[in-house]
């Protein structure tokens, strides 16, 4: 299953600050811990490839 989602941030794409925003916004919304979501491609780019894994928060 492939799912593609649109998130803009207001932090700048320095030190990786765009990428947690990123991670924050995927885990508030699946409402899973930022620990279950991981960035797999695009670490320097403008569209990325976050996986989520694991059970659901209760």
């Amino acid at each position: 299953m492939e799912d593609r989602f649109e998130i803009y941030t207001k932090e700048k794409p320095q030190k990786g600050e765009a990428n947690k925003r990123a991670k924050a916004v995927l885990a508030a919304f699946f409402n899973v811990k930022e620990e279950r979501i991981r960035l797999i491609k695009g670490f320097q780019e403008r569209n990325k490839i976050f996986e989520i894994y694991g059970p659901k928060q209760s």
